[in-house]
């Protein structure tokens, strides 16, 4: 790991969806022109499970944003059923400061994690601020087998009335 001045962060970023990572790749390119240690983490579109939803890495790639994909961080299964474990190995390695996804939305109960909500779940469990970023009002509801966030940005007004009201 490369040393970071004491000001600036280490984040742990990631999305999964096109519409999540445009809500995530400005903050990403912000953060990092100010400075900050950020670990991108993207989902490519060209597997048959991910062309339904698309990947985020388009995204990154359109804006210039250098990004890690899942698959190099050692898992090539399914984006909507990534381990938990991977989550607490990727803070165990990167020892972020804070964590930032997008809000993916393809709900089903059960095993249905992607990157983000492992990423909340385990950043929950490691006591790590959680900020996700809600770019739509139709993408955010609560998942009882998922921890909340420990923060949410939303892009507008009415998205933010309508998680309160979610819940």
């Amino acid at each position: 790991l490369k040393e970071i001045p004491p000001e600036l962060m280490r984040i742990l970023a990631a999305a999964r969806h096109p519409g999540a990572a445009e809500g995530v790749a400005p903050v990403v390119g912000e953060l990092r022109d100010r400075g900050h240690d950020v670990l991108l983490v993207g989902v490519g579109g060209d597997s048959p499970q991910a062309r339904a939803g698309g990947g985020s890495t388009a995204v990154f790639e359109s804006q210039g944003l250098p990004y890690t994909v899942l698959s190099e961080l050692g898992y090539d299964g399914h984006p909507a059923r990534v381990p938990e474990q991977l989550g607490r190995t990727l803070i165990r390695s990167y020892r972020p400061d804070r964590i930032l996804v997008g809000c993916s939305f393809d709900y089903v109960p059960g095993d249905h994690l992607g990157i983000e909500e492992v990423l909340i779940a385990a950043g929950a469990r490691s006591s790590l601020e959680v900020v996700q970023i809600v770019e739509a009002w139709g993408v955010w509801t609560h998942r009882p087998e998922v921890p909340l966030a420990t923060r949410y940005a939303t892009l507008d007004g009415l998205s933010a009335k309508i998680m309160v009201a979610r819940g």
